[in-house]
């Protein structure tokens, strides 16, 4: 990567799959309460992905 290049898109250019994203982000709003939730709902994700390996 030269001097000029960064591996951030400039204003206005979006990140590739960004529109895959777009539906994630519209139930995001940002308030607090929607944080909490989404962070829950992630660690309640992890713990039934790693459940099966915890009972065997």
């Amino acid at each position: 990567m030269g001097p000029k290049e960064t591996p951030f898109p400039g204003p206005g250019r979006r990140c590739p799959g960004w529109a895959e994203a777009e539906p994630l982000r519209r139930l995001h709003s940002g308030h607090i309460g929607d944080c909490v939730a989404w962070v829950l709902a992630g660690m309640a994700l992890l713990a039934a992905l790693a459940l099966p390996c915890l009972v065997t």
